[in-house]
């Protein structure tokens, strides 16, 4: 269902802290997800893949299979993996325990331009026996969608930490959605991961909300020093493009430091050269990645008190993002 909108706004579409930095009623331009569509998967697909599968769906390519490669299974890695060990997703389940799972929920903003790369769902966060309201926000990244603001003009604006409309869109969406005093958990693959650190460190965000967690996967350093909460960037060893912005460059320490590496499944060679696109589409999303098992839903390595978010798929609402909305 492809949406036109104009410059009054989206239209819905229903159906704690390593790098520094700190956690609103329905809107126009949404699309509630009665049941987001998350139901089909190729043969011989398993949990990570479900949201990777819409991906390729929606662009009419072959459904993605898991690489194992040596990766242990789940089930061998023991009382610290974090995920469900189940054939369903989040975006069906409505349950994120680890951060593949996280990244699954993120990957459902990848649908053609049939909902829109932006997602807000009221949820829960757990830590042991302790809980907390949160609103989760999800932005996905790059997709070549006409008249949809996730193409490279946003990708070299937002890179430079300059207002583009992917901001602008995903900003205005919660503001419209969230009420105002409420905790935050932003997340965000690649493109979106760069929205999400620039939300964290945004004036008008920061001013109504709290911004306690952001996880960016495959995503370069954007707004150094400045973003609000606990900030996880996790990058694959085979995906150039976390380190692909001019923070990334210019403070290399700060950036290194503040990145949480994972292994790869697609190492880059010159008989692989397309490698680091496969490593920067399937890594995060993979509950058989070693290291991304042993992270929380808010990106945490082998915590002592795992956090997970729970929320009821039929409240998540997604949001378009079109590219002609007017600059502030």
């Amino acid at each position: 269902m492809s949406m036109n909108v104009n410059n009054s706004g989206r239209k819905p579409v229903a159906a704690p802290k390593p790098e520094t930095s700190a956690p609103t009623a329905p809107a126009q331009n949404t699309v509630r997800a009665a049941a987001t569509p998350d139901t089909a998967k190729a043969p011989g697909s398993k949990d990570g893949f479900q949201a990777a599968t819409l991906v390729a769906k929606a662009n009419n390519r072959p459904a993605p299979t898991l690489p194992v490669a040596s990766r242990p299974s789940p089930s061998q890695l023991g009382n610290n993996f974090h995920g469900q060990r189940g054939a369903l997703s989040p975006n069906q389940t409505g349950k994120i325990n680890g951060a593949a799972e996280l990244a699954q929920f993120v990957f459902a903003g990848y649908n053609g331009g049939a909902h829109g790369p932006v997602s807000i769902t009221p949820a829960t966060l757990r830590q042991g026996n302790t809980s907390r309201q949160v609103h989760l926000v999800g932005i996905s990244g790059t997709e070549a969608v006409e008249n949809q603001s996730t193409g490279w003009i946003t990708n070299l604006k937002s890179g430079f930490q300059q207002n583009n409309p992917g901001l602008r869109n995903a900003r205005q969406a919660i503001l419209d959605t969230v009420p105002a005093g409420a905790d935050l958990v932003l997340a965000g693959h690649s493109q979106g991961g760069m929205i999400a650190q620039q939300l964290a460190a945004d004036p008008t965000i920061k001013s109504r909300y709290n911004v306690i967690n952001t996880v960016a996967f495959g995503s370069p350093l954007i707004s150094a020093g400045q973003r609000e909460g606990e900030v996880h960037r996790i990058a694959a060893a085979g995906d150039p493009v976390p380190r692909a912005s001019l923070q990334s460059v210019l403070l290399s320490d700060w950036a290194s430091m503040g990145q949480q590496d994972i292994p790869t499944d697609f190492p880059i060679s010159l008989q692989k050269p397309g490698n680091g696109i496969e490593a920067h589409m399937k890594d995060y999303v993979s509950e058989n990645n070693p290291t991304l098992a042993r992270m929380d839903a808010v990106g945490r390595v082998s915590p002592k008190v795992p956090v997970s978010i729970e929320f009821n798929p039929a409240n998540r609402v997604f949001f378009t993002s079109p590219t002609n909305t007017a600059a502030p």
